[in-house]
């Protein structure tokens, strides 16, 4: 593809621990080996959003999310979404990528949420994270325990269409692994 120069990812990391990152090139790539990581249940009708930098513009790409079984039934509702930094905090939406299913018997893994159209982001601060709906802890995820960044919630309806601005933005140091797939060069 004309004017790509490379394959780039955003990915939250503990760097006592980092060992290796995604490549969407090869395909054969690995999650960050937290050693210190802890699962925590995904909570329905919430938002989970980490900060990221872009420090060049970026096209198209995915959000992808590390969930694992908690053993309960049922099924939970998850949508990755972008939001634009407003002085340290989520602004407005920018993307959300369609729903996607998770059920209580699909195994650990890292799962693509994908969005509809092309996306663009140009260099700045943006918070990326998931909403959640359906049933309550059926999803865990994983998290750094130790993070000395902070993670913002928001407790948010699970609706058609992910909200343009968030209520009730609280924190805590639970950032999620995850990341943000994307092509970087001059478009």
């Amino acid at each position: 593809m004309a004017g790509i120069t490379l394959v780039e990812h955003l990915i939250y990391h503990n760097p006592k621990a980092f060992t290796s990152a995604i490549s969407c090139v090869s395909g054969a790539g690995k999650w960050i080996d937290w050693s210190d990581s802890a699962l925590a249940p995904l909570a329905a009708n919430r938002t989970y959003l980490n900060s990221y930098w872009l420090h060049a513009t970026a096209l198209d790409g995915n959000i992808d999310v590390y969930l694992h079984p908690s053993g309960a039934s049922g099924q939970e509702l998850v949508r990755g979404v972008v939001y634009r930094d407003a002085n340290g905090q989520p602004g407005s939406l920018v993307a959300a990528t369609s729903v996607r299913t998770y059920s209580g018997n699909e195994p650990a893994n890292e799962y693509e949420l994908s969005f509809p159209a092309t996306l663009t982001l140009l260099p700045g601060r943006y918070w990326v994270g998931i909403q959640t709906g359906g049933t309550s802890g059926v999803a865990q995820y994983l998290y750094d325990p130790g993070a000395s960044e902070t993670r913002k919630l928001s407790e948010t309806p699970f609706e058609s269409a992910a909200p343009e601005l968030l209520r009730s933005i609280s924190s805590d140091n639970q950032l999620m692994q995850m990341q943000l797939l994307y092509f970087e060069g001059l478009f």
